[in-house]
């Protein structure tokens, strides 16, 4: 069966998934979520969600999927429960070096392995099947080749709407250096929205917005991933208003429901991607990185929502303005667009034959108009609602028992109740019984009622509670969840001999000491004379956090010039097992607990183990005391899969020496590295500088002279929120 999974990040944005049709949401509680500035939902709020989804056949799917400190595993762990116990069909995770240990204590538990654990290619996929989960939330990079032969490992969860990260998933690190407030955490600050731009030298080669990139929006291309294999199609927005969450939900169900029902709805689908437009619409979306990178992928003349374009303005008086718009009205807001960036706002001011708009902003005529808020749009969205049908059949005549059959879609119930008495004056008529029950509360209840009554006499407060009572059951059902639960037991960590510094060079002639491992991240991974003439087989291969399959195939050409690699993500590190080559664990694996660590001593014999760059020395000292830790040179902050200068190979702009220069002035290393397309790091403009003395990672991989920059702790110190 084909998914369309839809987003919540509140109660009014779920009602709106189940009245647009979705077949499962998924949604956060209060700690461990990815979305951690959205409401989210507490243990009695997602008690309700959970019975009111079952209600529809909706299922639900509890994202904790945040990294998990060495001291939170305890909590982690009662979250989980909490879940389960509230009704919940999946648990969605990061860490998945934790998913043997969570299947171990909860035997029934599905678990979906998050797109911020980045899996990309078949050995990403294995490792995760390997490891417990029943299913992989992709990576949004992951090429159309790839995808096809995850579906055939492990069921696959595809991104098919909604904002796109710039970063590689779950390998960005911008938010955590810059302020402290870790993406992997859940409290990215979302720092690519704002104002940066590249240049070289004093020459911008950019936009305004160079880091933001459009929304995702897959349309009817969808039908691609279904060829592919993937089962279910999320829509991402558990930041986003609950009509946009109704109007992507809305579009989506028209176009599947073409598709399996084999019916024309081309109509339905085009009102409702003009509903989806004026609901959030950043740059008039990109279709993204599946099948290629097209020309609307970078967003960087505006960052925000633009609306669905309506019209010009045709004449100024004032700030009064004339459009050719004919259909507008009160309370509706307008953006306006000067050559793709915004010029200002405005909002309705009166209608005639035209719509005249209001504003202070400097407006031409000739600006283009975009309508971002349509209140009649809002307004029949949250009339809509979709309604779970019970059909009442009340018998109530004096002397005898009272008798309502209940009938849903799903079961049927007979309840007596020996309470009726004759009536002494005015008995119960038909509508009094009828106005009780048709009063529905807080269940999105449609009823239909049958009534029989014969000179009976019922207290209204009785009825009351029966009633209360017969919704409650079909709401909740009779049983409490039982969670199937096994005890946590802490690992004992094998003892990690030799612990070692590690450095990592751009070339084989880097000017610095050489440490007892040393890793080379090139800048051209196809150049293999370049390593053969360079041969020095004490070097390890620096495995960049995305891997395609292509990737992998010029990887493996390489490999026979290296002592072993250095990996730093799930797929490279179980390439690396599963090829049975020497492997460094790299900082950007993400070590970030005891568990992880017992899993990797466990099930490999990794040359060296790096911990996460976002822990504190504290914690990182409550996993091990023998880990190394990444402590000087250049912090990679994000990892880019696509080409920031809009793929104009012919006519490339990128030297050597282009930077990422912010509002503040801040100017971010980038260096360009060749797999099988262009890739692109941008490093942390401050050195990374500690005085740690036990083993140390060190960047080098830019091959710049670090003592003229300014230097920085990191998360040394304090480690991230």
């Amino acid at each position: 069966m084909l998914e369309l999974l839809s987003p919540s990040g509140n109660k009014e944005s779920f009602i709106s998934a189940i009245n647009a049709g979705a077949n499962a949401v998924y949604l956060g509680l209060k700690d461990f979520s990815a979305r951690k500035n959205a409401e989210n939902f507490d243990e009695q709020n997602l008690k309700f969600i959970s019975s009111y989804a079952k209600l529809f056949g909706v299922k639900v799917y509890v994202a904790l999927n945040t990294l998990i400190k060495d001291g939170e595993i305890d909590n982690f762990f009662a979250a989980i429960e909490r879940a389960l116990s509230c009704g919940a069909d999946a648990i969605i995770m990061q860490d998945a070096f934790l998913g043997k240990t969570v299947k171990s204590v909860f035997p029934k538990i599905t678990l979906h392995l998050s797109t911020q654990a980045g899996i990309c290619n078949e050995y990403g996929a294995e490792f995760a099947k390997n490891n417990g989960f029943d299913r992989v939330i992709l990576s949004r990079e992951t090429k159309a080749e790839d995808i096809k032969k995850i579906s055939s490992i492990i069921e696959t969860e595809c991104f098919i709407q909604g904002a796109l990260c710039s970063s590689f998933s779950g390998h960005c690190y911008f938010s955590s250096f810059v302020g402290q407030n870790s993406g992997n955490r859940g409290l990215c600050k979302q720092p690519c929205r704002k104002e940066c731009s590249y240049y070289l030298g004093d020459k911008k080669l950019t936009g305004k917005y160079s880091l933001s990139l459009a929304d995702l929006s897959l349309g009817e291309d969808i039908n691609k991933l279904i060829d592919l294999g993937v089962t279910s199609f999320k829509i991402e927005g558990r930041m986003r208003r609950p009509e946009y969450v109704y109007a992507a939900t809305k579009y989506y169900r028209n176009i599947l429901d073409g598709i399996l029902e084999k019916e024309d709805k081309r109509e339905e689908i085009k009102a409702a991607f003009s509903d989806l437009k004026r609901s959030f619409n950043r740059n008039n979306y990109t279709k993204g990185l599946t099948f290629c990178q097209d020309e609307k992928f970078i967003s960087d003349k505006v960052q925000g929502h633009i609306g669905e374009y309506i019209g010009k303005v045709t004449e100024k008086k004032g700030d009064i303005y004339k459009t050719d718009i004919v259909n507008a009205s009160e309370k509706d807001g307008f953006k306006i667009l000067r050559k793709g960036y915004e010029v200002g706002s405005a909002v309705f001011c009166s209608k005639t034959n035209f719509v005249y708009l209001k504003s202070t902003s400097d407006i031409n005529v000739g600006d283009e108009v975009y309508i971002t808020t349509d209140s009649k749009l809002n307004e029949k969205i949250r009339s809509e609602k979709r309604l779970y049908q019970v059909n009442l059949d009340i018998k109530a005549v004096e002397n005898k028992p009272l008798k309502i059959a209940v009938e849903t879609e799903k079961e049927k119930f007979i309840k007596n109740y020996d309470i009726v008495s004759p009536a002494k004056t005015s008995p119960l008529s038909v509508e009094d019984i009828k106005g009780v029950f048709n009063e529905v509360d807080k269940y999105p209840y449609s009823v239909k009622t049958n009534v029989e009554t014969k000179n009976a006499f019922i207290p209204k407060s009785l009825l009351k509670s029966i009633r209360r009572e017969i919704y409650d059951k079909i709401f909740n059902g009779d049983k409490e969840i039982k969670v199937e639960k096994n005890s946590l037991n802490f690992p004992k960590i094998k003892d990690i001999n030799d612990i070692k510094n590690v450095s990592i060079y751009n070339t084989f002639s880097a000017p610095f000491m050489k440490e007892e491992l040393n890793v080379l991240f090139p800048d051209d991974y196809n150049d293999l004379s370049y390593f053969s003439d360079n041969i020095d087989k004490n070097f390890y291969l620096y495995l960049p956090p995305y891997l395609s399959g292509k990737d992998i195939l010029i990887i493996e050409k390489a490999l026979p010039f290296f002592k072993g690699v250095y990996v730093d993500s799930y797929s490279s590190y179980y390439f690396a097992v599963s090829k049975n080559l020497p492997h460094i664990i790299g900082a950007e694996l993400n070590v970030f607990n005891r568990f992880d660590l017992s899993f990797i001593l466990n099930n490999s014999s990794p040359d060296c183990v790096v911990c996460s760059s976002e822990l504190s020395s504290s914690e990182i000292k409550s996993i091990s005391d023998k880990l190394t830790a990444f402590s000087d040179g250049f912090i990679p902050l994000m990892h880019l899969i696509y080409c920031p200068f809009k793929k104009t190979c012919d006519n490339c702009k990128y030297r050597s020496g282009v930077y990422l220069s912010d509002a503040e002035g801040r100017k971010f290393p980038v260096k360009r590295y060749k797999i099988s397309e262009c890739r692109f790091v941008i490093y942390n403009p401050y050195i990374l500088k500690t005085d740690r003395k036990a083993a140390t990672l060190k960047n080098y991989s830019l091959g710049v002279d670090i003592n003229a920059l300014p230097k920085t702790n990191g998360n040394y110190k304090k480690g991230v929120n």
